[in-house]
């Protein structure tokens, strides 16, 4: 799973394998060690799509019925916004063009290299 933080919006991507464990309801979890230990992750949670931060674990909550409905079908991503941040959860495709020291086993097929080009977005109503 990559974290990516640009202001107000937080956006994580999920390789297939992270995927497939959100549509069984699990939680995904990545750890980073910094001099403090620093974690991000996903869970499947709630009634609405949030974030919070807590004693160095930033965690995103996603309903599972949005969760699974997501992870079961073509649909790329999942919008929703926690106050004033933004929050986006995708599915991560493998890069077009190579990049060295960046490979991508277990990213998903990129579909502008099978000629698809509108990926879906769910944006639940709240």
């Amino acid at each position: 799973m990559k974290l990516r933080i640009k202001g107000d919006t937080i956006r994580l991507r999920l390789t297939e394998s992270e995927v497939a464990a959100v549509a069984r309801g699990d939680a995904v979890v990545e750890t980073t060690s910094l001099p403090q230990t620093f974690s991000y992750g996903l869970e499947i949670s709630g009634q609405t799509i949030g974030a919070a931060f807590d004693g160095g674990r930033m965690t995103v909550n996603v309903p599972q019925a949005i969760a699974r409905r997501w992870a079961s079908t073509e649909e790329v991503s999942i919008r929703g916004r926690e106050g004033g941040v933004e929050i986006l959860v995708e599915k991560d495709f493998a890069c077009l063009v190579p990049r060295e020291g960046e490979e991508d086993p277990d990213a998903f097929p990129n579909p502008l290299a099978q000629g698809t080009v509108s990926p879906k977005t769910s944006t639940p109503s709240s």
